[in-house]
């Protein structure tokens, strides 16, 4: 009986090094999904980052008479030079290769075409780079700010951001 004993406990504590090994494997590869641009090559990649924010919580439309409140989820249209590439969701991220030089990214809630009156975030791209913009809400409209790998990747684990399927055709580049 005892040897039934000492392999009950062994196998049991197998089964939770095992799942203690899985889990840190699991977090491991979700903080690293972001994956840098190879230094070689002859694009600069862009992420679009969108967390769980002030922009997907209600919000107050003030009339004459009340407050009242709106709820919705909003899906922002993102921009490279005038060209929609994606309709992004909470908690998602999007990923997109662009040419070297000088390029115009916006954010909007509406429409497919970029609007002038939206300003728009100039960055110069450089081959091998690795560029992301994380999308904010200013006031009532969205707007966005590069930042660094570092707060990406904080941004990715706190909101659990994934990947949106529908965004960033990882071949075309602009």
């Amino acid at each position: 009986m005892k040897s039934f004993s000492l392999f009950y406990s062994n196998q049991k504590a197998q089964i939770i090094i095992s799942l203690l090994f899985l889990l840190s494997i699991t977090s491991f590869l979700s903080a690293q999904e972001l994956a840098e641009n190879d230094p070689n090559a002859e694009y600069g990649l862009v992420y679009f980052l969108r967390g769980k924010g002030l922009a997907d919580a209600p919000f107050v439309l003030f009339t004459e008479i009340d407050p009242i409140l709106y709820s919705f989820k909003i899906t922002y249209n993102t921009f490279i030079d005038d060209v929609r590439v994606c309709k992004l969701n909470q908690r998602r991220y999007s990923e997109h290769r662009v040419s070297p030089g000088e390029d115009a990214f916006k954010v909007q809630t509406v429409g497919k075409k970029g609007k002038k009156k939206v300003k728009s975030e100039i960055i110069e791209i450089e081959a091998g780079k690795t560029y992301y913009i994380m999308i904010i809400h200013m006031g009532n409209y969205p707007a966005m700010q590069e930042i660094t790998r570092n707060t990406a990747l904080a941004l990715c684990k706190e909101n659990k951001l994934k990947r949106d399927p529908n965004c960033g055709d990882s071949e075309y580049v602009f």
